[in-house]
């Protein structure tokens, strides 16, 4: 028996940073319908069935709210990674200002400080690592776990490495 044969396949595929953040925001909006779409079915389902028996017993009523039940555990779980992954994707795009270079209505950023062109001040140029320069909002090194970037940008992620006097378990 001999091994499959995989033929070299050199796709030429070229995204820039930014239709990649575009793509992967289609991507959580697509799979927000999804989820949509099967709690729908699901509702659909809970009607179909009530209307069906006048008098449905307790039994399978029960039957029907634990199938409903981990339905609705399992959307959960994913609605709290789309966040989780929606949270990251608006963070990198917070880092980059996505702008076509080939777009001749698009002139970019016209109070951009970095812009060489700009007769304003070009004798002092821009520090990318500048924490107060709203073009390249890098976090500071020692930014640690409370990032903000779950829970809708919390104070505390509610760890023990971060030192909050703040009273953990709330979230805002």
């Amino acid at each position: 028996m001999s091994l499959p044969n995989i033929p070299n396949i050199t796709p030429d595929v070229t995204l820039t940073r930014c239709e990649t953040l575009n793509l992967l925001l289609s991507s959580v909006a697509m799979e927000e319908i999804g989820l949509s779409h099967i709690l729908q079915a699901e509702a659909e389902k809970i009607q179909i069935y009530l209307d069906a028996s006048d008098d449905p017993p307790f039994r399978e009523l029960l039957v029907l709210n634990r199938s409903t039940e981990r339905l609705l555990r399992t959307v959960m779980k994913s609605q709290l990674l789309l966040q989780t992954k929606l949270e990251d994707i608006i963070y990198l795009q917070d880092s980059e200002i996505c702008m076509d270079p080939h777009d001749p209505e698009d002139p970019g950023e016209p109070d951009d400080p970095c812009d060489p062109d700009d007769p304003r001040d070009p004798e002092e140029p821009c520090d990318p690592d500048d924490p107060e320069d709203p073009y390249f909002p890098n976090p500071p090194p020692d930014a640690g776990p409370c990032d903000g970037l779950f829970y809708g940008r919390i104070d505390c992620c509610e760890c023990e490495e971060c030192g909050s006097e703040e009273d953990r378990g709330e979230r805002s």
